[in-house]
C-alpha cells in the first residue's frame, strides 16, 4: 500500500458509546500514531472525532485534530453535546459539510467562526446519472403504480417511521401509490410494527440494505428524506443528481443540498406537509421532471470533485507548517 502512497491501519470502533471498547480504540490509535507518524489526524463521524480527540489530550505526540462531525450526535441527548464541549479543546479545525452544519457547530458554543471551515463533500455525477424508469422497474420486478421511496439506516437519526408516517397520508388520497424503503438497521422491528398498524404490508416494499441504490432511485418517482438531522444529506443528492425529485424535512445539511428557499421541504415531524409536497409532484409529470433536472443541474455546479480536493489540500497545506514547528 505504501508503494501507492497511502498506508491502512483498521481502528475497531463501535457506533454506541462504550467506555471499556473506546479506551481500547484509544490506545490502539495512540499506537497507529506512534508507527505512522502522521503530521494531521482528520477524523470523519462523531465516534472518530472522539476518539482522535482523546488520543490528541493524552499524548503529546499526537498529530493536531480536523474533526468533520457528519452530523453533531448532539439531537441524540445531552450528554453528547457535553462530550463535544469538552473534545473542542482538543479541535485544531472543524471542517463541516455544510453551511448549515457550520452553523451548528457555532451555534453550539463548540467554535468561532474562524476556526470552521467549510469543504462540501462530492457527487460522483457520472456514476449517478439518470436512468431510465421503466426499465429500472422491469429490473426489480417493481409494478406500474407511482412510487414514492426512501434510503437510509433505520435509526433515530433517519426516522423511518416517519416515512411510513408520511406513505400512510399519501394513500389516503392516492391509494394506487406504492412505497419503497431501503435500508436495515436497529429500527427494522418498529418499522414492521409499523407498517401493519398502517396497513402498508401490501403497498410497501422493503428490500433491506443494498450495495448499489441507483436502481431504486431510478423507479421511484419521488424521494423523500424523513431525517431528524443530517450534516449534508447524501442520498438527497445522490437522487438528485439522478434527476429524480425530492421532498425532505427542513434540517442541517438537506437544506444547503435542496436550497434554502427551495419549495420541497417540510418541518420535521409534519407528515402531513410532507405528503402534500409529495402529492403535488406525483400529480404533475412536468414539474416533477423540471424539479428533478433542476436538482442535477444544482449537484452538478456545487458538489463537483475538484472544489473539495482542492479546498482540503489548501487547509492542510495551510496546517502543516505549524504541525512541524509543534513537534
Amino acid at each position: 500500500m505504501l508503494q501507492s502512497g497511502w498506508a491502512l491501519f483498521p481502528l475497531p470502533m463501535t457506533r454506541q458509546v462504550k467506555p471499556v471498547p473506546d479506551l481500547r480504540a484509544v490506545l490502539h490509535l495512540r499506537r497507529i500514531i506512534a508507527t505512522f507518524k502522521p503530521d494531521i489526524l482528520h477524523a470523519h463521524s462523531s465516534k472518530a472525532g472522539a476518539i482522535a480527540r482523546l488520543a490528541r489530550l493524552s499524548s503529546w505526540r499526537a498529530p493536531p485534530v480536523l474533526y468533520s462531525p457528519h452530523a453533531l450526535s448532539i439531537d441524540l441527548g445531552r450528554r453528547y453535546l457535553a462530550i463535544e464541549r469538552v473534545l473542542a479543546h482538543a479541535t485544531r479545525t472543524f471542517v463541516a459539510v455544510s453551511e448549515s452544519e457550520r452553523e451548528d457547530i457555532i451555534r453550539f458554543g463548540l467554535a468561532s467562526r474562524s476556526n470552521v471551515r467549510v469543504i462540501p463533500p462530492t457527487i460522483d455525477i457520472s456514476r449517478f446519472a439518470p436512468r431510465d424508469r421503466s426499465s429500472a422497474r422491469r429490473e426489480l420486478g417493481l409494478g406500474g403504480n407511482h412510487i414514492i421511496a426512501a434510503i437510509g439506516r433505520f435509526v433515530p437519526q433517519k426516522d423511518p417511521l416517519g416515512f411510513l408516517r408520511l406513505l400512510e397520508r399519501v394513500r389516503r388520497t392516492r391509494p394506487d401509490v406504492s412505497g419503497l424503503l431501503i435500508g436495515d438497521g436497529e429500527l427494522s422491528g418498529a418499522v414492521l410494527a409499523e407498517m401493519r398498524r398502517a396497513g402498508l404490508e401490501g403497498a410497501l416494499a422493503m428490500p433491506g440494505w443494498v450495495a448499489d441504490v441507483r436502481p431504486y432511485v431510478a423507479a421511484a418517482d419521488v424521494i423523500v428524506s424523513t431525517a431528524r438531522f443530517e450534516s449534508f444529506g447524501y442520498a438527497t443528492a445522490e437522487a438528485l443528481a439522478m434527476a429524480i425529485p425530492v421532498v425532505a424535512t427542513r434540517v442541517t445539511g438537506t437544506v444547503d443540498v435542496l436550497g434554502r428557499k427551495s419549495e420541497w421541504m417540510f418541518p420535521y415531524g409534519d407528515w402531513e406537509a410532507g405528503a402534500i409536497l409529495a402529492g403535488r409532484l406525483l400529480d404533475d409529470p412536468e414539474l416533477r421532471a423540471r424539479s428533478g433536472y433542476a436538482g442535477r443541474e444544482r449537484v452538478s455546479a456545487q458538489f463537483e470533485r475538484l472544489l473539495m480536493t482542492k479546498s482540503l489540500e489548501r487547509l492542510y497545506g495551510e496546517i502543516m507548517p505549524v504541525a512541524h514547528r509543534t513537534q
